[in-house]
């Protein structure tokens, strides 16, 4: 996903506890960013999680 502040994406479950949605992690949360992603993809429900920055461990 090509959307500035998006670090990484994940299958879980949505607040239900039951429906599968697509959680797609933020470095930092912008209206600009929030804009920018879908409702939905591909019929899954679309979660924002604000990770923070993602870095490899050295």
């Amino acid at each position: 996903m090509r959307v500035p502040n998006v670090v990484g994406t994940y299958v879980g479950l949505c607040a239900d506890g039951k429906a599968l949605c697509i959680h797609v992690m933020l470095s930092r949360d912008t209206r600009e960013t929030r804009s920018a992603l879908p409702k939905t993809i591909a019929g899954y429900g679309v979660v924002v999680d604000v990770s923070g920055e993602i870095r490899p461990l050295k």
